[in-house]
């Protein structure tokens, strides 16, 4: 048979939020796995299954320093692995996923 009977996906997200006298915080953290639909044959020796894991770090901050004024840090991580047999994806779909899997966006706030 061509393919399995059912996929896998697996989320997990965890995040904590907290406040003191003068600063706030909120980190999170999550991971996200799927397994392609695919049945990998036996006696082929290529992977033709598809498995993509995304691992998403964030990290917000808040400083109150005086009554009107408050600095904040806003951190965004995101990694992405997405394995597939490349070699029957247009060129343009194998460059989108190598880009993607590099990124990385901080931002900071005032």
């Amino acid at each position: 048979m061509l393919f399995k009977d059912f996929a896998v996906n697996q989320n997990l997200n965890i995040s904590i939020r907290a406040e003191a006298k003068n600063v706030d915080y909120f980190l999170n953290a999550g991971i996200f796995y799927e397994n392609g639909i695919i049945r990998q044959p036996k006696e082929d020796k290529l992977d033709v299954g598809m498995r993509n894991k995304k691992y998403l770090f964030q990290s917000n901050v808040t400083a109150r320093v005086t009554s009107t004024t408050k600095v904040g840090l806003n951190m965004n991580t995101q990694l992405f692995y997405h394995h597939a047999p490349k070699n029957k994806y247009p060129e343009f779909v194998r460059l989108f996923h190598a880009w993607e899997s590099r990124t990385f966006s901080c931002y900071t706030s005032c």
